[in-house]
């Protein structure tokens, strides 16, 4: 999926002519904490809700535009350069340009991108694996030979250090049932160091731990 995949039908942009008391109608309305000032389809950067409440409301936004830190998600980016931007940024939304011409194409919010994320394999019922190992024994191939011989498979999977002192990395694998017994004893025979294991079924009880995984996976 695309970035483009996900722009928003529901939040826009501020023009550099709005005002004050306007802005402060669309930030409510959207529930955002910073909206980007576009201008001719260019992005000139983003204005906070923070910087302008108590701001004389005949005042224009233009006034308090301040410019974005980070590289500014293309159009025909992956979503998964999307999480990385929310995550570095902490912002709630991003402008998003054109991939050739730096052209305004419109806004993408972190609450989509999370409900999308909670729409795809990796949220839905089966079970997270989360090995540890040095970066030198990792392979996929292993792993999935291993997985598929207990008839079972990856839908999902992600790396991240385990911490900043270590060398070693964290495997999270998303798997397609919450049956993994035999592939728990099979990782463990062949040596895999199993750090947690995590169960998600369709009961209400399973969404907030589902949810907590997802807000992880969107802040590594």
């Amino acid at each position: 999926m695309l970035v483009s995949d996900l722009l928003s039908n529901e939040v826009f942009s501020l023009k550099k002519e709005d005002k004050i008391s306007a802005a402060k109608i669309f930030f409510e309305d959207w529930k955002q904490q910073q909206l980007p000032v576009v201008s001719e389809n260019k992005v000139l950067g983003m204005v906070l809700i923070d910087d302008i409440m108590q701001q004389e409301e005949s005042d224009k936004v233009d006034e308090y535009i301040k410019p974005y830190q980070i590289k500014l998600p293309q159009s025909r980016d992956h979503i998964f350069e999307l999480i990385k931007l929310f995550s570095v940024s902490g912002l709630s939304c991003l402008p998003v340009i054109q991939s050739d011409e730096g052209k305004y194409e419109g806004i993408v919010t972190s609450t989509h991108l999370l409900s999308i994320l909670g729409e795809s394999s990796l949220a839905q019922p089966g079970s997270i694996i989360n090995l540890e190992f040095n970066p030198r024994d990792y392979s996929l191939a292993e792993l999935s030979r291993i997985i598929e011989y207990n008839d079972q498979k990856i839908i999902g999977l992600f790396l991240f250090p385990v911490d900043k002192e270590s060398s070693k990395i964290t495997a999270s694998l998303k798997l397609n049932t919450t049956e993994v017994k035999s592939v728990l004893s099979a990782l463990e025979r062949y040596g895999y160091v199993i750090t947690s294991v995590h169960q998600f079924s369709d009961s209400p009880s399973d969404m907030s731990g589902r949810l907590d995984w997802l807000l992880k996976y969107l802040n590594t």
